[in-house]
Parts: structure tokens; C-alpha cells; sequence
């Protein structure tokens, strides 16, 4: 029976509009006769005319961009320190923005004594790196501080804040990132800023290569389990932050232990302290990208000694190699951000900066750094 016939079955009588309109269809590749709906041809025809408008607004953002950038240019300046200037231009956030990002400095200035104290390096990473080298300090629509560290190293941290009665690192197992969060904070739940930490593991090789391919093959092994097995399946995107003080986070912590366990076996390519390490890499257990982008990977001997930026008028260490670091993570870093209305990801729940309480120990904290 053919399209049209079963099509009756479910219509009144026939009639001319029904066949006008069932003609028109089929001239217009709605309706390929006699073999059912066919709508190929229209997604084909659909998908090219996407296509083909994707190319022209990318076409005229360009042009728009390189009009503006030769207008921005003074006589005689190359066109990247164009844009490190307007970068370097553009307004600071304000208000209670602001405020947080103040506050979230006087913490990191704290972390850095604490470090100091206990002989723990740490270094800016992500965002901070490029907040550091396209504007000074934070990227005006930041909120929050982005840091490295060793394993060994944040281990001991976690050990030198355990009985303090002013900071505290919470550890949260995210589902929206698959990954294990870190963060530097103030005990204090009045105070919302807080520094994000990033593992880093010791590598046994300088392979850039060998490391990436081997990391890549067990977050997608880590990422399979996390989503099929029975013991984890309580952890879903409906309740996707677990504190590692849970009762429910035993059994993520236990899967993402596993998966690091086996990077520092005999077979595997990760060291537990700096004894006979010849590189680094960004750890299993963070947040992974694979937009095109590439976390770093790469030899001791390329990223320490460290060097340091300004960050808000203070220095902040950095890898060596930050800018081989930036352009693999961001790529043209100096291109106008997608994300220059507002920060991709939002750290902070709705309406916290608009609590008094909140406002009011934000404004003591940042005061009473300036004394």
C-alpha cells in the first residue's frame, strides 16, 4: 500500500485540497511518491543552506574584526601589541564582581604564605595565566583563581590545613566535568572566593606524545565506567556535586583511586613524588577538553625553573614555557573571547553576591588586607 493510500485510511473522504496539497508536497521532495515521508532530501538541502550561512557570518566576522583592528592600530604599532593594549584596556569588573575578585586575591595572598611555610610550589594555570598575560590580572569577567600543583605537593597542603581554623580544601566529585575538584577556601561559608587547585603527576617520560595517548585511553576507560557501572550509578547529572565527605562519594573516589593507581603501577607512565620524573602532565582526575585543545604535557627541563607575571600589581608564578602553555590550551589568545559577556561557567549560585551577609564579610576581608 503506498503513502498516499494509508495516509486515506486516516482521513475523511477525498478531495481536492487533500490532492493539491499532497501534489505540492511531492514536487517540492516532501513526499518521494510511492516510497513513504522521505525528508533526506530536504535535510540535505537544509544542511547546506547551514552550512553555507555558517561560512558567511564566519566570513563577516572576520571582516568586521580585521576593519576594527586596523582602526584600533596606531601609526606604526604591530597588531599584537594592538590587542595586548586594548586588552590591557579594558575596564576591571565592579561592584560586588570586583569585590570578589579582591577577596579572592587576599586569599590567594594567604595560600602563597601558607605554601611558602610549608615548601610547596604552586604556579597560575588556565585562566589565571591568561588573565596575567592579556590583562594584568583577572579577566574582568572572572571570578575565580586557576592553580597548579604537584600531587605530592597538594597532598601535603591538604595535611597542613586539616586542623586549621581558618581555611579548609574541599574536594567535590562533579559529573557535568567527570572530574575531581580541588579548591583552596576560607573556613568561613560567609566568604564564597576560593582558588581553584589542578593536579599535576610526575611523569616517567619526556614523551609528549606517548603521555597524551595514555592519558587520553584511560579517561575514556574513566569516563565508560563512571557512566555504566552499577556502583556509581547514584552519581548523575540530577545529583552531580558529592562531597568527597559523603557517604555516596566512597565509591567515586574509590573508581577515580583505581584509574590513578594504575598510572603509578609498574605499566604505567606516572610518578607519585619527583624521584626520576623527566616530565609532567595535567592529571587524570581533573576536567578534560577535547574541543581541539590540548592539555599541557611536557619535559621539567621546559616548564622549571619558573618565572613569574603580574597579577594585579603583584608577581605570580608561572611555568617557564606559559606561552607554548597558552597557545596549545587557548590558541590565538589575543583573538576577541566568546565568553567577553560573561564567564562560560558560573561558580557561584544565583543571588550569593546579593546577600548582605555576603557583601558585608567580603568588604571586612578586602579592608582589613588594605591595613
Amino acid at each position: 500500500m503506498g503513502f498516499l493510500a494509508k495516509l486515506k485510511q486516516f482521513l475523511p473522504p477525498s478531495s481536492r485540497s487533500f490532492h493539491a496539497m499532497y501534489r505540492e508536497m511531492v514536487e517540492s521532495n516532501w513526499i518521494v511518491k510511492d516510497t513513504g515521508l522521505k525528508l533526506y532530501d530536504m535535510d540535505y538541502q537544509f544542511n547546506a543552506r547551514l552550512d553555507r550561512l555558517e561560512r558567511q557570518i564566519a566570513t563577516h566576522d572576520t571582516h568586521l574584526k580585521m576593519l576594527a583592528w586596523a582602526n584600533y592600530r596606531r601609526a606604526g604599532e604591530s597588531l599584537d601589541d594592538a590587542k595586548r593594549r586594548f586588552f590591557h584596556d579594558l575596564p576591571q569588573a565592579t561592584g560586588a564582581s570586583r569585590l570578589l575578585q579582591l577577596a579572592t586575591l587576599q586569599l590567594l595572598s594567604e595560600f602563597d604564605a601558607l605554601c611558602k611555610e610549608h615548601h610547596l610550589d604552586y604556579w597560575a594555570s588556565c585562566g589565571t595565566v591568561l588573565g596575567a598575560v592579556r590583562h594584568g590580572g583577572f579577566v574582568p569577567w572572572d571570578d575565580d583563581i586557576d592553580l597548579g600543583m604537584f600531587r605530592e605537593d597538594l597532598l601535603k597542603l591538604i595535611a597542613a590545613v586539616e586542623e586549621s581554623e581558618r581555611y579548609r580544601v574541599t574536594v567535590i566529585y562533579d559529573r557535568w566535568f567527570m572530574c575531581r575538584q580541588v579548591r583552596f577556601r576560607y573556613l568561613d561559608d560567609s566568604l564564597p572566593c576560593f582558588l581553584d587547585l589542578f593536579i599535576y603527576d610526575y611523569t616517567k617520560t619526556a614523551d609528549v606524545e606517548l603521555v597524551e595517548r595514555r592519558h587520553f585511553e584511560m579517561r575514556d576507560r574513566l569516563e565508560a565506567e563512571a557512566t555504566s557501572s552499577p556502583a556509581v550509578a547514584h552519581w548523575t547529572h540530577d545529583n552531580a556535586s558529592i562531597s568527597a565527605d559523603d557517604e555516596q562519594a566512597r565509591p567515586i573516589r574509590e573508581l577515580f583511586d583505581r584509574y590513578l593507581a594504575e598510572q603509578q603501577s609498574g605499566e604505567g607512565l606516572m610518578l607519585p613524588t619527583a624521584k626520576g620524573a623527566q616530565g609532567m602532565a595535567w592529571a587524570v582526575d581533573n576536567m578534560e577538553d577535547r574541543c581541539g585543545r590540548r592539555w599541557r604535557v611536557c619535559s621539567l627541563d621546559e616548564a622549571f625553573p619558573m618565572t613569574s607575571l603580574d597579577f594585579e600589581g603583584r608577581q605570580i608564578p608561572v611555568l617557564r614555557n606559559y606561552e607554548v602553555f597558552l597557545d596549545e590550551l587557548y590558541g590565538d589568545y589575543l583573538s576577541l573571547p566568546d565568553d567577553i559577556n560573561g564567564h562560560d561557567i558560573v561558580h557561584l549560585d544565583e543571588g550569593v553576591l546579593d546577600a548582605p551577609e555576603t557583601l558585608s564579610a567580603l568588604e571586612h576581608l578586602v579592608s582589613g588586607a588594605g591595613e
